[in-house]
């Protein structure tokens, strides 16, 4: 006979009162780590928090857009503003969705296709965003008789 509680089967942690899966999960604003390599990628625009903020006054905050954690390293990828407006508004907790990666290099390339895709970038946003990405890469060596050097970061 299957059981039914909760306690006594961990799956059903994960189902909401439809029935369905949840994706994310709540995690204390205190508890979350940060690491300049992606809370300095984009800067937080003014007004774009001004705007969230007010959002979250007249609807609360929408648990479809968990914030992003690096699931090994417990650091925060992507949702900075939104951390910042919860922590402003007062929040003790937020949803969160945890997300593998098995190098700082790959989560950093993560974290820049989801703000590319997702805003409109200005050229400086866009250069800084490059020279952050290649700073992680091993740089190209210049082979004799050619123009180009060849390697990981010359790619």
């Amino acid at each position: 006979m299957a059981k039914l509680s909760a306690l006594e089967n961990t799956n059903k942690m994960f189902l909401n009162t439809a029935g369905t899966s949840v994706l994310s999960k709540r995690k204390p604003i205190s508890s979350i780590s940060f690491r300049p390599e992606f809370q300095n990628l984009f800067p937080i625009n003014p007004t774009t928090l001004d705007q969230i903020k007010k959002n979250i006054k007249e609807h609360g905050y929408d648990e479809s857009q968990p914030l992003l954690i690096w699931k090994e390293e417990g650091v925060l990828l992507d949702g900075h503003t939104r951390l910042t407006a919860a922590k402003e508004l007062g929040f003790f907790d937020i949803p969160i969705y945890e997300k593998s990666f098995s190098s700082l290099e790959s989560a950093l390339e993560y974290a820049l296709s989801l703000q590319v895709a997702r805003r409109n970038l200005t050229d400086d946003e866009l250069y800084r965003a490059v020279l952050a990405l290649d700073s992680l890469k091993k740089p190209g060596i210049k082979t004799e008789g050619k123009k180009e050097s060849v390697g990981k970061s010359a790619a």
